[in-house]
């Protein structure tokens, strides 16, 4: 069988359950294929394709986490900036204005 062959001439007909047949549709309507392109790709171990829609939310999701990452750090340094000028001030090294 070559595997360049883009045209489809074969058919191949199975029986399976009404669980077996919503696990399948259930399947196809979540990658946005169709049936008989999710068992090809399964048979052929080729794996599904990235839903876009869950690419996108763990996108949008990561980036997120990276801004408040980054939020959390500077407010750790302004912690310790307040800190530091507290510590100082104690000392009489530093004057405040309040």
């Amino acid at each position: 069988m070559s595997t360049n062959s883009t045209r489809k001439t074969r058919k191949f007909l199975i029986k399976m359950s009404e669980d077996e047949f919503l696990h399948l549709s259930n399947l196809s309507g979540a990658y946005n294929i169709s049936r008989a392109e999710v068992v090809r790709r399964l048979c052929l171990n080729q794996g599904m394709p990235i839903n876009r829609l869950k690419y996108k939310f763990i996108t949008k999701s990561l980036k997120n986490a990276i801004k408040i990452n980054g939020d959390l750090a500077k407010l750790g340094n302004l912690f310790k900036l307040a800190i530091n000028i507290y510590e100082k001030d104690k000392t009489g090294t530093i004057f405040t204005r309040y």
